[in-house]
């Protein structure tokens, strides 16, 4: 009849997310990035991000990694 209470709870200190953008120099990849990342601090969670920019004004790759989640996390390998 009720809700489980603790099951939300848990749901939530369960919960990760990760996030990879990639494109070419200017189309906003880092911005996109820093926006999500903004969002995610804002909702009370944890976020590491990590950037790969080369000739990115030169219409080279650019690629941002993030991970979000609901706990402190050490590290940032996407698997």
């Amino acid at each position: 009849m009720y809700p489980d209470i603790n099951k939300k709870e848990k749901s939530k200190q369960e919960m990760k997310a990760d996030i990879i953008l990639s494109g070419v120099g200017g189309q906003g990849i880092l911005s996109i990035a820093a926006v999500i990342g903004e969002a995610a601090l804002k909702e009370g969670l944890y976020m590491k991000q990590a950037e790969v920019h080369g000739m990115s004004q030169r219409g080279g790759d650019v690629q941002s990694n993030l991970r979000t989640s609901a706990c402190p996390t050490s590290r940032l390998r996407l698997t």
